[in-house]
């Protein structure tokens, strides 16, 4: 009988390949600045507003802390953010619900986190690292619960190999790479002059009773008014293709400053805040209950002999 050689062809698993290859990706992250810096002064941020918007300059008003500039009746907003791709060389698309997005700017960002390895002789990174180390945070342990020796680890652009299958902690220092954008939505929030009835003297008499103004400043001829800016959105969008050719995508819904809402949230009905609130010499005297402030007792006009009055233009 004769021998015959039982030849045997195994093809490897696609999902194997696609793991030792390591899936290409994008992550987004919004570079945000200090929660204190949000909430730059709403009084300033107002102030620059409406010199803007009334044409008293014509240079360009940046508020300090805030990410917004004011240039006639448009506003500005800044807002920027990170991708990181799994390769610099990785080809992706960036798109924006609101506003336009500008050129790359390509970063090396110092990173330091802590990771976790379960039972596994391979950890990927969260980016793409230069000069990257890793230290030991924990005792290391086999997958039987048994202390083992710190396996030694080889670090590349995008992964950790570990010499044996560990479980443990660790922490990471190194350098991202990826690239900085900046997401410039524009708006416009032009201002209106209205006439000043009858109800707005009384409410601005009213108004400054309640603040317990000293002196009251004289009624604005006109006041100004606008339309709010509510519920700012805007989201970004990365895809890139996949080993397979397949389109992947990530989204990042910008998170919008608490002092960009309160300029798009300002009006209607806000008065000229350009002139002093308070005269050296007040003209007029009101007087008013001390048990019911919304009840004027007297207006009394002519010379002020106290001189109680101070600075408080906005």
């Amino acid at each position: 009988m004769s021998e015959k050689n039982l030849q045997i062809r195994i093809s490897p698993d696609s999902s194997l390949l696609l793991d030792s290859e390591q899936e290409p990706w994008v992550k987004l992250e919004q570079k945000l600045e200090s929660k204190l810096s949000y909430y730059a002064s709403i009084r300033d941020i107002y102030k620059m507003w409406t010199l803007a918007v009334t044409g008293v300059s014509a240079r360009t008003y940046k508020p300090i802390g805030c990410p917004v500039e004011f240039i006639g009746s448009d506003i500005y907003v800044y807002l920027g953010f990170y991708a990181w791709p799994s390769d610099p060389a990785l080809l992706y698309n960036l798109a924006a619900s609101l506003g336009t997005i500008g050129p790359v700017q390509i970063v090396n960002l110092p990173k330091e986190f802590s990771g976790f390895v379960n039972n596994s002789n391979t950890w990927d990174l969260p980016y793409y690292m230069e000069d990257a180390s890793v230290e030991w945070e924990t005792p290391t342990f086999n997958s039987y619960g048994d202390s083992i020796p710190a396996p030694s680890i080889t670090i590349t652009n995008k992964r950790l190999e570990f010499s044996t299958e560990v479980f443990g902690a660790f922490r990471v220092k190194g350098k991202a790479v990826g690239g900085y954008y900046l997401l410039t939505i524009i708006l416009n929030k032009p201002m209106t002059q209205e006439e000043i009835t009858e109800e707005d003297l009384k409410n601005n008499i009213i108004q400054q009773i309640q603040d317990r103004k000293i002196v009251f400043s004289p009624p604005p001829i006109v006041k100004l008014n606008s339309y709010k800016i509510e519920n700012l959105e805007s989201t970004v969008t990365a895809d890139w293709l996949s080993l397979d050719g397949a389109t992947q995508t990530e989204e990042l819904e910008i998170e919008i400053p608490q002092c960009v809402k309160d300029i798009l949230e300002f009006c209607p009905n806000m008065y000229e805040t350009l002139v002093h609130l308070c005269e050296e010499i007040s003209t007029r005297r009101v007087y008013y209950s001390t048990c019911k402030e919304d009840t004027i007792v007297a207006i009394i006009d002519g010379k002020d002999p106290f001189n109680f009055c101070q600075d408080l233009t906005p």
